[in-house]
């Protein structure tokens, strides 16, 4: 149940909403913007795959190695994208 709703809530309405922002152009669109939303979906994307690694493996009981180290790595992924998001924003930001 808890990994359907980290699923549903951080997959597919997060990424619903900042596309639909990004889209809209109710964002600023720089190309800062668009390197924080391309590195934030991919830490999404390898967040869930770690995790439910770790889910169908518990099945099984096999230990999977540095799943915490990696998810402690995809996180600090993710939270840079984040910020690079919200630098993207600032209203004399530096266009790479």
């Amino acid at each position: 149940m808890i990994a359907y709703l980290h699923l549903v809530l951080l997959a597919v309405i997060l990424v619903f909403i900042l596309s639909f922002l990004y889209t809209f152009k109710l964002i600023l669109v720089n190309t800062l913007t668009t390197i924080g939303f391309s590195v934030f979906v991919i830490g999404i994307f390898l967040n869930e795959l770690v995790l439910g690694v770790q889910g169908v493996a518990a099945f099984s009981y096999i230990v999977v190695k540095y799943v915490n180290e990696t998810l402690f790595g995809v996180s600090l992924l993710l939270f840079s994208g984040t910020i690079l998001m919200v630098l993207s924003q600032r209203k004399k930001s530096l266009e790479i």
